[in-house]
């Protein structure tokens, strides 16, 4: 792949293998073309994370959205019919309500229930997808207590549990400056993937499918707006809806208990200010290790200038083999291969 190549698929797809992404794809088309299955696209997000407009946008369906005081405008499970929704595709979108809402906690467990108990029944696969928002750069934990619930409550055939990489995570609303900039690129998206990749462990499986959707300024404080650029919505389709995980083999789901929910988010909250904290001090050891690093090859490339009188050394022959730009990723090809970048 070429360079602007790898960039594009990194801004799509982030660190997916491209073979998980092409499976995907590949599965996705089978069951939308099958008119005995099928796919349901179910979001699920908390009031406030985007997850109706963007549906709206996404299916080119109307989902009710835009601002509410209080409380998300969602308040039951909203599935467009097969019917309605895409008569060229055998798809069918479902719109839930925010498990993390106070208010509507038991009525949104029942409604992301019902939504996983009707593909089961009728023998349909389904693409979960979780809309996040960020706070102040950092995942919220009552972002991570829905995902957690959800993803608890779902069983494969043969009572069997999730595997990794079969949801998607869409941090939505997130300023397109930050993700361009270094301090994301280089930190930034480390810290917050960390939560959903693995690398932060939790008791939900781990997935490598996590897209960033841009905070768009004709979405802002309006009902039922629309993505004015079409190119990019085609692009958020391509990456959400053809190319995100695949769940085929619904076994059985389990009621999600929202009781203890103030305690679990509060609990939760602690754990990941502990994890946060030990990570951040993971990287700032990292950067330390390769800072020292790095000037120990700056005074061995001192000592270098002193031996080009004597025929020059190791790092001198680097320099002499390769031009400038080789020669300078060959030396730091011990930096850059440690992972921090």
């Amino acid at each position: 792949m070429r360079e602007n190549e790898i960039n594009k698929y990194l801004d799509l797809f982030s660190t997916r293998n491209p073979s998980d992404v092409n499976k995907a794809i590949r599965e996705t088309t089978e069951w939308v073309n099958d008119p005995k299955r099928g796919v349901d696209v179910i979001f699920v997000g908390n009031p406030g994370s985007g997850k109706s407009t963007l549906l709206s946008n996404l299916s080119g369906y109307h989902f009710e959205c835009g601002v509410a005081w209080g409380a998300g405008l969602t308040s039951k499970l909203d599935f467009m019919p097969l019917d309605v929704s895409n008569k060229k595709e055998n798809i069918r979108y479902a719109d839930t309500p925010g498990l993390a809402d106070a208010e509507k906690a038991e009525q949104a467990a029942k409604a992301i229930t019902e939504a996983f108990e009707n593909a089961r029944k009728d023998n349909r696969a389904v693409k979960l997808i979780f809309t996040v928002i960020l706070h102040a750069g950092r995942v919220q934990p009552e972002e991570l207590y829905t995902i957690r619930k959800v993803l608890s409550s779902i069983k494969l055939k043969g009572n069997r549990p999730l595997p990794p990489n079969s949801y998607q995570i869409l941090v939505n609303k997130i300023s397109k400056k930050l993700v361009e900039g270094d301090s994301f690129k280089n930190h930034g998206r480390h810290k917050v993937e960390s939560f959903f990749d693995g690398r932060v462990k939790g008791d939900h499986p781990p997935t490598n499918a996590i897209f960033y959707s841009f905070k768009l300024p004709e979405l802002e404080d309006e009902d039922n707006a629309r993505i004015e650029d079409k190119t990019y919505l085609e692009q958020l389709k391509r990456a959400v809806i053809l190319a995100s995980p695949l769940i085929t083999e619904i076994g059985e789901v389990i009621k999600i208990d929202t009781q203890r929910m103030t305690e679990d988010v509060k609990a939760l909250k602690e754990i990941m200010n502990k994890q946060t904290e030990a990570l951040e001090n993971r990287i700032a050891t990292m950067q330390k290790e390769h800072k020292e690093e790095a000037e120990r090859w700056r005074v061995e490339l001192e000592r270098e200038k002193d031996n080009k009188m004597n025929g020059g050394g190791v790092l001198t022959d680097i320099f002499r083999a390769f031009p400038p730009t080789a020669a300078a990723n060959a030396i730091t090809k011990g930096l850059f291969g440690r992972g921090l970048f």
